[in-house]
């Protein structure tokens, strides 16, 4: 394979446990793309490929900021003290599906940095189509946090491969640095098992197993993997499937799987 006509996609693991931000490298000689930021001012992203770990560098610590920032906004005593925000379009790649803070909290200087981010195309790659639905609040360890759906643990947390598909997974599971070729994909590794979220043109449409409906989109799904039949464009993978899959050491380890995938939410349009 060409390395210079493929894309390839860096998975960046941001500080904080639970948030990761994405970005998709392009080839050098990929046209130069625009993207519309707050107060309808446009970024120029062709700068990106040409530096591309200098860009790296600073949308990280652009992100580190802003969550040192937003910490001191989050503290709780109860689930009343808690307010939830949704974020949809690109800054699904900064806050993931929303942000959770105390109500009587300002942000001014929270914000100021996400909006530095968008400015400095930090996600100009990364905008959602739809966006994950109302999420649910609850004061957890004296922290306002997302609390699952039932008939979930509370102490379930969501993970998202930014733009393209969320889901809950167990408390067990964290993030860890993966990359892939022409793929776009995110990973993340529990006790004995290993969850991967992916966007994958290479995929087949899922022939074994039952076909059943997942948020409303035809799927393929045995006792491991969930393969959607509808095809998907998203930055620089074109006309792929999205794939969910939990690889486990034992039975035991994936005895959850139907929780996992039922919590499933695709955030893109079928491509047309």
């Amino acid at each position: 394979m060409d390395p210079t006509t493929r894309g390839r996609v860096i998975l960046a693991i941001a500080a904080s446990g639970l948030a990761a931000s994405v970005w998709l490298v392009w080839p050098a000689r990929h046209p130069a793309a625009r993207v519309t930021v707050d107060g309808g001012a446009h970024v120029d992203a062709s700068r990106i490929a040409a530096n591309s770990k200098e860009h790296t560098a600073r949308c990280r610590e652009l992100e580190k900021s802003y969550r040192d920032a937003w910490e001191s906004s989050a503290a709780c005593t109860t689930d009343s003290d808690c307010v939830a925000e949704t974020r949809g379009g690109p800054l699904t790649a900064l806050d993931g599906c929303a942000r959770f803070s105390n109500k009587l909290a300002t942000h001014e200087r929270a914000d100021a940095l996400a909006k530095q981010w968008l400015a400095e195309a930090c996600a100009w790659a990364l905008v959602a189509n739809t966006d994950c639905g109302a999420p649910l609040v609850q004061c957890k360890d004296a922290r306002c946090t997302e609390k699952p759906p039932p008939p979930l643990s509370s102490d379930w947390k969501r993970a998202t491969l930014s733009g393209v598909v969320t889901l809950f997974m167990p408390a067990d599971f964290t993030a860890v640095d993966t990359a892939a070729v022409d793929t776009y994909v995110r990973a993340f590794q529990g006790t004995k098992r290993s969850l991967t979220l992916e966007l994958d043109p290479y995929a087949d449409s899922g022939d074994a197993g039952r076909v059943q409906i997942i948020d409303g989109h035809a799927a393929t799904v045995d006792a491991t993997r969930v393969t959607f039949h509808e095809r998907w464009t998203f930055g620089n993978v074109p006309d792929g499937h999205i794939v969910v899959r939990l690889e486990c050491d034992t039975p035991a380890g994936c005895s959850d799987a139907a929780a996992i995938f039922g919590s499933i939410r695709v955030l893109l349009e079928p491509a047309r």
